[in-house]
């Protein structure tokens, strides 16, 4: 070392030594990433078989419960035929997957929100009748008007008149909330008497208005 000193080497040999340590240091981290993105791998392939086991024990349960797929596909046929009695493509499909079970209500057209809410409206029909038949409850179904948002009038009455039919054949109760101004205008045929089925209850914003006797500051 002294006899390098003042020569340039000794410095030379500082600085080849730092970019080794550099290096081995460089080299650690990319070992330790190399090491991390292997684990990941191996969980992401594990996570996978986890994933497809699922779906495929899905599949065998799906098998065990036929009996109440079919129901619940029946039944929900059952309202789409009453809402559309037209010829157009409509059903339920319940598929198994790796995430688990995806419900698809479908009915062919343009996709509109009137349309969605509609199969929204098959599947809660569906829902309450299975329900019913199977554990006896809850007894009731409840539809904001909001469901009927988007929807044509003749198809909100053909759900009114559904839900109405299903409440009497199961015995349960089928409510709905909707603005007095859009039920007086629903063109409902004498097959239901929705006027005898109305609760006349009111909420304005006057000193003595509110809601069963309640107020809404």
């Amino acid at each position: 070392m002294e006899s390098l000193k003042g020569k340039g080497a000794f410095s030379e040999l500082i600085d080849i030594q730092q970019r080794l340590a550099d290096a081995n240091q460089q080299i650690a981290r990319l070992a330790a990433q190399k090491e991390a993105m292997k684990r990941a791998e191996n969980g992401k392939d594990e996570l996978k078989k986890e994933r497809i086991n699922l779906k495929q024990r899905l599949e065998a349960d799906h098998q065990n419960r036929d009996d109440a797929i079919t129901a619940a596909t029946l039944a929900v046929d059952e309202a789409l035929n009453r809402l559309y009695e037209d010829k157009r493509e409509k059903y339920l499909r319940i598929v198994a997957t790796e995430t688990g079970p995806q419900f698809n209500v479908h009915i062919a057209g343009n996709r509109s929100g009137g349309i969605a809410n509609m199969e929204v409206f098959a599947l809660d029909y569906a829902l309450l009748k299975v329900v019913t038949k199977r554990l006896g409850g809850p007894g009731f179904l409840i539809h904001d008007s909001h469901l009927f948002d988007g929807v044509d009038e003749r198809q909100v009455v053909a759900a009114l008149e559904v839900g109405a039919k299903l409440a009497r054949e199961m015995e349960v109760q089928y409510i709905v909330t909707m603005n007095s101004d859009v039920f007086e205008n629903l063109p409902f045929s004498d097959d239901l008497n929705a006027n005898e089925a109305c609760l006349s209850t009111i909420l304005d914003d006057t000193e003595t208005g509110g809601l069963f006797g309640f107020r809404f500051d």
